[in-house]
């Protein structure tokens, strides 16, 4: 690895000078790409790649009864009576009419539900594909209540050694995320949980608001008037300042999270008050000196926006989530795959388009068992699939080989590797 990074450094060429030195000038994107390929860990990766999991879907729910009162309808990912169900979308309708439902969902996924919640304290429940445009409750379940679900989850999966290759085990930041209605029509609330810290170095992170601008956001606020890890007790090096809305570099709105994951999941400073204490927080499952588990760490931030028309879609697929990290003397964003591009609150000129290489990863699943230290996610070299999801016909070396396949990977995980 050690030369791995001098060669690196060369292809990045940060160079210590003045402020005033232009992005462009920081990096070589050509010899930069030629170092990936020269030591990426992945033999086989589809060129058209983007390491996105969801797609969008719509469908037409028309309302059960005749009394004429306005009823939720919802579309859940699961059956309720059977299994854990989230909520992918909702909306209001008159009894005997329709509303249109958008809603993202993971691309493998066939057979949803759609739920009618009545005023009598009972809810009809109707199974529909992917492929129904039109969803009736004729013939449905009754179910007994009017169930509460939560809205579906997303774990965000992160490499700390961006520009760099890591050890691909996706465990260095791990965070949890999930928006739902705030209480009224223009806000929303967006639950984020740290997992796990796999990291030795400082982690920041932010969430950037696709599509929305910093002047489209009037306030961001948490539900208890606590944010990740605060007080910080040392100086802020890659977040400017503490606020919770941050202005983009070009005039995007953001969210901070936080300034350093050690310090929000431990609290411990070094006793020479010099730092804080680096320890892999719940990337394996007993506890020792530098690997230890503690309860992830989890604050709900409520954001009001000026106007309606930003609202219009918004989902969680309107969230890109990021990390940022040093190296080589600069500050640099890992975003997912879809947003790999993205320079939110950072720029480093590192404006290249490879994409062979996942340092972010959006998983479509509330409780994804990320890969224990030093695990890879996945390999497929010389076709032998190797690392925490290795089934042959659900690995995730094949999805990397073939967007198209094994698009349920993230379901079969290799017990013994992987953080459950």
């Amino acid at each position: 690895m050690k030369s791995q990074i001098i060669n690196l450094c060369a292809a990045i060429a940060i160079l210590a000078v003045a402020a005033s030195c232009k992005p462009k000038n920081l990096f070589d994107p050509i010899a930069y790409e030629q170092h990936l390929k020269e030591t990426a860990p992945l033999s086989t990766v589809d060129a058209l790649h983007t390491w996105n999991l969801t797609t969008g879907r719509s469908v037409s729910i028309q309302a059960n009864g005749t009394d004429g009162e306005a009823v939720k309808v919802q579309v859940l990912n699961a059956n309720p009576t059977t299994g854990k169900a989230e909520i992918l979308a909702e909306d209001s309708v008159v009894q005997g009419r329709s509303v249109t439902l958008f809603f993202y969902a993971p691309k493998w996924m066939d057979t949803f539900y759609a739920v009618q919640q009545n005023s009598n304290n009972t809810s009809t429940l109707k199974e529909f594909k992917a492929a129904d445009r039109n969803v009736g409750f004729t013939g449905g379940t009754r179910l007994q209540g009017n169930p509460q679900f939560k809205w579906v989850t997303y774990s965000y999966c992160f490499e700390e050694n961006y520009p760099d290759i890591g050890d691909l085990d996706m465990n260095d930041c791990v965070l949890r995320i999930r928006v739902e209605p705030g209480d009224d029509e223009l806000e929303r609330r967006i639950n984020v949980k740290l997992a796990a810290v796999g990291a030795t170095r400082q982690i920041a992170a932010a969430i950037n608001i696709v599509g929305c601008s910093y002047y489209d956001v009037e306030s961001v606020v948490t539900s208890d008037g606590q944010s990740f890890g605060q007080p910080y007790p040392l100086m802020l090096r890659f977040i400017d300042n503490t606020n919770n809305l941050q202005m983009g570099l070009h005039g995007e709105a953001a969210i901070r999270l936080f300034e350093d994951a050690h310090w929000v999941m431990n609290n411990k400073q070094r006793e020479n008050g010099q730092g804080i204490v680096v320890q892999y927080i719940n990337t394996r499952r007993a506890n020792s000196d530098n690997y230890v588990l503690l309860a992830p760490k989890e604050v709900t931030y409520i954001v009001r926006f000026k106007n309606k028309a930003v609202l219009n879609n918004f989902s969680i697929e309107s969230l890109d989530p990021f990390i940022l990290t040093e190296f080589n003397g600069g500050i640099w964003e890992t975003h997912t795959g879809q947003y790999r591009t993205n320079k939110i609150l950072r720029d480093t000129g590192d404006n290249t388009s490879y994409t062979s290489i996942p340092w972010g990863l959006k998983v479509p699943m509330a409780d994804f068992a990320y890969p224990l230290e030093a695990n890879s996610i996945g390999l497929l070299k010389d076709n032998v699939l190797s690392g925490a999801y290795q089934v042959r016909g659900h690995a995730f070396g094949e999805w990397a080989a073939d967007r198209n396949k094994s698009l349920d990977w993230y379901l079969f995980p290799s017990p013994m590797m992987c953080f459950e």
